[in-house]
């Protein structure tokens, strides 16, 4: 942890990273489902809700409820669309 704190403060960029204060918080937050969202998700840039069902094979409402809980895990965010 120490090495990693000292090349943060170095002012170089180590890319995005999330972190869970412990693994059963990580597993509460990133559920199978929202697991498989976030996969048929990526890469696909900014996106609306109903694209994110299409991808993941699931129903608009269902995804609705995923997606509106992973912005507080700073997982995804909201522009005019969803964007991880």
């Amino acid at each position: 942890m120490k090495q990693r704190a000292l090349y943060a403060l170095s002012g170089n960029r180590r890319g995005a990273h999330i972190s869970f204060a412990s693994a059963d918080l990580l597993w509460k937050v990133l559920t199978a489902k929202r697991w498989e969202l976030l996969k048929a998700m990526a890469g696909g840039g900014a996106m609306t809700l109903r694209e994110a069902a299409r991808r993941a094979g699931r129903d608009v409402k269902a995804v609705h409820g995923d997606v509106h809980a992973l912005p507080a895990a700073g997982v995804l965010r909201k522009n005019a669309a969803w964007a991880m």
